[in-house]
């Protein structure tokens, strides 16, 4: 009875715009199920939406967790809001693999990421995963976003701009409950200053 969380974000927003869930279930039962997740998740789900720490197991990007007798998972960062994670499983008893995007950003940093590639050299039939999980919301041509660094950047600068022109701006970031930090973070960054939630 085990459940895999890749995110705790807000926006589970489908293409039909209905919700969607975050979670991937193995198996079930009348139990609660033990959750899979990284310590990032892990902490929200306890502190933030009140999960029982008993069934909440935290593990280490990068670090591989058996989870059944013959299955093992390990999650790597998938560059979104905190604590996503891209899981890679492993079947120890078929060496059959699957890899699970869940949200994710394709840049580079997630594509050479050091732990994907180890583990497609290592636990993969000619470097390829057998089985891939795809989440494929933003998979079209009209969909083309720049860098996350190159937009983090620019607003960085904007935020600066507008301060020397104006020394009172008040600068104000539409946010879920997580999941826009790394912009926050460059506002005030450009201003010099602080944020209030």
């Amino acid at each position: 009875n085990k459940i895999y969380l890749q995110a705790k974000d807000d926006d589970g927003e489908g293409d039909d715009g209905e919700e969607t869930p975050k979670t991937t279930s193995v198996s079930s039962s009348s139990r609660a199920p033990l959750i899979y997740c990284t310590t990032i998740t892990a902490r929200l789900l306890v502190h933030v939406l009140g999960v029982n720490a008993r069934w909440v197991r935290g593990v280490e990007l990068g670090v591989a967790a058996r989870v059944l007798d013959d299955v093992e998972v390990t999650f790597i960062d998938a560059n979104h809001c905190p604590g996503a994670a891209i899981v890679f499983m492993r079947r120890l008893d078929t060496s059959a693999t699957l890899l699970h995007t869940g949200d994710f950003r394709a840049a580079r940093c997630v594509r050479e990421d050091e732990t994907l590639k180890r583990l497609t050299r290592e636990a993969c039939v000619d470097g390829c995963v057998d089985e891939l999980m795809l989440d494929t919301t933003y998979c079209d041509n009209k969909w083309t976003f720049p860098d996350q660094a190159v937009v983090l950047d620019k607003m960085r600068t904007i935020a600066a701009r507008e301060i020397k022109r104006e020394p009172r701006t008040l600068f104000l970031c539409g946010s879920y409950s997580i999941g826009k930090e790394r912009a926050i973070r460059a506002v005030c960054q450009g201003a010099g200053s602080r944020a209030s939630v």
